[in-house]
């Protein structure tokens, strides 16, 4: 009997060791994937933050080309309409022998036409239908033409490649 009664102890013994072992083994696996899911929930929070950062910067970009030519279409049609209206007031007044009101006139038309170019560069600067239309290449090349023209050093734009 006594043989019986440590196999049975024996048998409870092994058998409580591996009860224990499989309740660690499912502990450790319990908190495994508990890790994955927390490191897997975590990346998806990054990716939305990258996600929703890119979105708010199409955003800001898209207001501000609105914003771009908007201004743009202002200057060009407000300021431009009035300084050529300005010119061809200028050009239409009638000179007889007053020749430094004359000159003084011609001075402020070449002044008013010179107004008119930049602004009209300005204008078309400001809006991205410049490289739409004509490409990256011929926008830069206009801006540095502009760039050129205000400052007393030369720029000079050269492209290797495609």
């Amino acid at each position: 009997m006594r043989d019986a009664t440590k196999e049975s102890i024996l048998i409870i013994i092994v058998l409580v060791t591996l009860l224990t072992l499989l309740l660690v083994a499912f502990i450790i696996f319990i908190a495994y994937r508990y890790q994955q899911k927390q490191s897997s929930l975590l990346k998806g929070i990054e990716e939305l933050k990258t996600i929703h950062e890119n979105e708010l910067l199409k955003s800001q970009l898209q207001v501000q080309e609105q914003t771009f030519q908007y201004i743009s279409r202002e200057i060009h049609d407000n300021i431009g309409q009035k300084l050529s209206l300005a010119k061809l007031y200028l050009n239409t007044i009638q000179f007889e022998e007053n020749n430094y009101l004359k000159e003084s006139v011609e001075n402020v038309v070449q002044i008013i036409s010179e107004s008119l170019n930049d602004l009209r560069d300005i204008s078309r600067s400001m809006s991205s239908e410049l490289i739409i239309n004509n490409g990256l290449i011929k926008a830069i090349e206009s801006e540095i033409e502009q760039i050129n023209k205000i400052i007393q050093h030369s720029f000079k734009l050269i492209i290797t490649g495609d």
